[in-house]
């Protein structure tokens, strides 16, 4: 979904961009200035010579959103968007001359998906397994399918309320980058 990192830039710059005079930042500030596309004095008191606007806010966005597509579409822990994402936002925190920004580096363990295959009536479904699902054995799973729902109703559980789906593998319809029906597992 394009520009939907506005939450985690905003997370990742305004601490260090509230640091710069050593004061606290002040979330309904804030928050009305990105709204009003104008920089209040108190904001700016907090932020030193940076200027929030919704301009400036779209245009970070704009960036990390091209990131994610020159990567494939991803900038989750461990790839190369999300090192690439991790260097422009440095970058950017760096050019606040009252900030000290720096990069802290740690472990993660994570999975990756190895292989993944779904047949119906012995005929594939081209799917794709989400990194962070737990593995299963060597033998797989064998279970009764339903088709899941449409769009993000299909990735919430909510919506399958009333349906008969208990105890059954459902399967959300989505579109892969080639505009292919796929279905994650």
């Amino acid at each position: 979904m394009k520009f939907s990192t506005a939450r985690a830039t905003l997370v990742v710059l305004a601490p260090v961009l509230s640091l710069a005079k050593g004061k606290k930042l002040d979330s309904v500030s804030f928050q009305a200035d990105i709204k009003t596309d104008k920089s209040s004095s108190a904001t700016n008191h907090y932020m030193c010579t940076a200027q929030l606007t919704i301009t400036g806010l779209m245009l970070n966005l704009k960036v990390l959103n091209d990131i994610s597509f020159d990567s494939g579409s991803n900038r989750a822990l461990g790839s190369p968007g999300y090192s690439a994402s991790v260097d422009y936002t440095y970058k950017r925190a760096s050019e606040v001359k009252e900030a000290k920004a720096w990069k802290r580096y740690f472990s993660v363990i994570s999975a990756s998906v190895d292989y993944v295959s779904l047949k119906v009536e012995d005929k594939p479904i081209h799917i794709h397994g989400l990194t962070y699902s737990p593995s299963t054995s060597v033998e797989g799973i064998t279970a009764e399918i339903a088709l899941g729902l449409e769009g993000a109703a299909g990735c919430d559980a909510s919506s399958y309320r009333g349906l008969d789906v208990k105890g059954k593998g459902t399967l959300p319809r989505t579109l892969d980058s080639a505009r292919h029906p796929c279905y994650l597992v």
